[in-house]
């Protein structure tokens, strides 16, 4: 059974020791800022664009769709630390990757695993 507490418990000491080792680790530091501010950033895009993204693929209209898988492939590229290239339209068009986008941006890391390997997988 799941022990929330332990596992609160256990997530506060390790971020405690992820704190310390940045404290003398400048260049980590830094580099780990810019990787939150930059899922922070795809946190936010999706929270301003999932309902509108969710009707433009739904609606059919190309104009609709392409304007949204374009502001989608900024999103993808934020969360999952990959270049916009890489996402392919079908990948892009895939309501079901916008909906584990939602969920990931919600801290569900099981969707955002499965969003990976679902982008990894429309690469190759």
């Amino acid at each position: 059974m799941y022990n929330t507490s332990n596992a609160l418990s256990e997530m506060a000491e390790s971020s405690d020791e992820v704190a310390d080792g940045l404290k003398h680790d400048t260049a980590a530091a830094k580099m780990a800022a810019v990787e939150i501010a930059r899922f922070n950033k795809a946190v936010d895009l999706v929270a301003d664009g999932y309902e509108d993204w969710t009707a433009a693929l739904n609606s059919g209209s190309l104009s609709a769709i392409t304007k949204a898988t374009s502001e989608m492939k900024i999103m993808y590229a934020n969360l999952l630390n990959m270049d916009t290239s890489d996402f392919s339209d079908a990948f892009l068009r895939d309501a079901e990757n916008l909906e584990l986008a939602f969920k990931a941006a919600s801290g569900d890391v099981e969707a955002y695993n499965a969003l990976q390997g679902r982008a990894l997988e429309y690469m190759g």
